[in-house]
Formats: C-alpha cells, structure tokens, sequence
C-alpha cells in the first residue's frame, strides 16, 4: 500500500454523513447504530490528577471508520469526530471518488496527488491504494 494526499480537497468536512469536529455521542442513533469499537488509543495521558488526558477510539460499521477524540484537549472537553474513513465502496467523496476506483479516477477529480508524509490540514484527504486502485479514504482534521 502507498498513501497519497490530497491537498486540494475543498468540499468541505463532511463524508458519509458525518462532518468533522461534530460531537459523535450528540449524533442521532440511526447514524451510530451500527457502529462498533475496532481500537482506542491514549495520546495524551492524564496528569497527576487524573485530568487533561486525550484519547482516540475508533468506531467502525464497516463501509466507515470514525476517529473520535474524546477527554480534554487544550484544556476544553472533546468528545469530537476526528477522522472519517471510508472503508468500502458504498459512499463516496462529494465529487465522486469511492473505494475501489483507480487513482487515475482520482487524478481527474483532484488532480496531482503529493506522495510522502507531513501534517495533515484539515480538508485534505488522505488515499491508500495498490496496484493502483484506492483501498480507502481518509478526511482528517488539523492535528
């Protein structure tokens, strides 16, 4: 696999319905459902007294995954969706690329794709693909 970013994603911070920065635990229940805990994550460990600590979990239904942020992050509380994936080919980009496309799909709609790593700005995407065909979709918010 090969991850590719796409920084001139524009369309906003919504994919699969879910928007980023949106409080997963405030989302109406037929959105959540279906969605299971896959892995958590501690970045920030509490302090002394057990304040301030930051976790992510990752909630998946299978088509999508959500990172979702949740404790104190500069020292508000979050409870926020952080990351969406999109796992398979049942959503899509607001422009149309979906799981399973060949990136050249993906050049026609976004244009040059910037190979290596660096920080991810809020509205960019993030592509893995092999053999050239995208094996998923990643829109992350600003570290």
């Amino acid at each position: 696999s090969q991850i590719a970013y796409v920084y001139s994603y524009h369309d906003g911070r919504m994919m699969a319905g879910f928007r980023l920065g949106d409080d997963y635990f405030q989302l109406p229940p037929e959105q959540t459902q279906d969605m299971k805990v896959i892995k958590t994550e501690v970045l920030v460990e509490p302090d002394e007294n057990g304040d301030y600590g930051l976790a992510e979990t990752w909630y998946s239904n299978g088509d999508v995954a959500l990172g979702v942020r949740t404790g104190y992050y500069t020292y508000e509380q979050a409870s926020t969706i952080h990351c969406i994936t999109l796992l398979t080919d049942r959503y899509q980009t607001p422009r149309g690329l979906r799981v399973g496309d060949p990136v050249e799909m993906c050049l026609n709609l976004y244009g040059r794709l910037p190979n290596g790593s660096g920080q991810i700005e809020a509205g960019v995407l993030e592509l893995t693909q092999e053999n050239g065909v995208v094996t998923s979709i990643t829109l992350r918010a600003g570290s």
